[in-house]
């Protein structure tokens, strides 16, 4: 599996600088900052096929959960879950009845059945041949395979256009967000609509230690880090204007609705300062030197939730 070097997938630019501090989070692996647009990622990334092979052998399985980072059954993530369909349920005044949806990376389809519930036909995209049997057992309709590879399908061997495109907790992960997003747009009616979820941000209060964020996974697993800027731009790149979004600063979740613009349409596109996002990670690394001291073990008590890939976990043990 070869890895290759990547300019902004954002805005394009070749040039960035690395964050400081960094590396001791992640194995020694460089996350940078985009002087062009603010956009934190990791320059180094595998092909998407290289990388839906490593999420199928490392990432998913039911049989290996206790071990994996990722685990679709924990509370956690039911509850986002629940959270989604809450947020699309109120931002569309009529609700979902009768909506056409297609969401980019179905997992094993917990969501799609929520979707379902709500009165949604679902079609969608998932990479895991494991994940895709569950699917076929629920009847949800999918193509198994990568975003980039059904994006390059004829218009014919695509399933229908829809009314919304969901994107949760797997923007970050893509191996270009530019690619995903302008699938999306394909995919969607004019003046259909992109939903985007995601838990991983910047930009915002501190919410736990910087250890916990990061991990010593391959950063290519998940390249992108997005603040509410940076996630604009990108929409706008793409041909989308944002018309919802929550509290992101607050709640632990950032989600934005946009709308599909015809092409000839343009937004003003927002960004950070390089030197801002290099100056809130310094400050998220001197906070969590000193979280570690008020994070309490309850002695001959299993701890539970916290993968082992993280640093900071190494520290807490101590």
């Amino acid at each position: 599996m070869n890895s290759l070097k990547y300019d902004c997938d954002v805005c394009g630019s070749s040039d960035c600088v690395e964050i400081p501090n960094v590396r001791q989070y992640t194995a020694g692996q460089a996350i940078h900052v985009c002087k062009g647009c603010g956009l934190v990622y990791c320059r180094t990334r595998r092909s998407p096929e290289d990388l839906a092979i490593y999420w199928e052998e490392q990432m998913y399985g039911r049989e290996r959960r206790e071990q994996i980072v990722y685990d679709p059954e924990r509370p956690v993530f039911a509850g986002r879950r629940a959270y989604a369909v809450s947020f699309l349920k109120k931002s569309f005044g009529g609700g979902l009845q009768a909506k056409k949806i297609f969401d980019i990376g179905l997992g094993e389809g917990q969501f799609g059945e929520q979707l379902r519930e709500a009165g949604c036909a679902v079609s969608g995209v998932e990479t895991s041949k494991e994940n895709s049997k569950v699917l076929a057992e629920k009847k949800i309709l999918h193509y198994l395979g990568t975003i980039e590879q059904y994006d390059t399908l004829s218009e014919v061997k695509k399933f229908e256009k829809v009314d919304i495109a969901t994107i949760i907790f797997v923007l970050q992960n893509s191996q270009s967000a530019t690619a995903m997003v302008n699938a999306a747009y394909n995919q969607l009616k004019e003046g259909g609509s992109l939903f985007i979820m995601m838990g991983s941000r910047i930009l915002v209060p501190f919410r736990k230690p910087i250890g916990t964020y990061f991990s010593t996974l391959p950063q290519d697993v998940q390249p992108y880090h997005f603040s509410i800027s940076t996630l604009q731009h990108l929409l706008a790149k793409c041909g989308f204007a944002i018309t919802h979004f929550n509290n992101y600063w607050d709640d632990e979740l950032m989600c934005v609705i946009a709308r599909k613009l015809s092409r000839d349409e343009k937004v003003e596109k927002m960004k950070d300062d390089d030197q801002e996002v290099l100056n809130w990670f310094e400050r998220w690394h001197h906070e969590s030197e000193k979280m570690v001291k008020y994070i309490k073990k309850i002695p001959g008590v299993r701890y539970h939730g916290l993968p082992s890939e993280h640093t900071f976990y190494e520290q807490w043990q101590k």
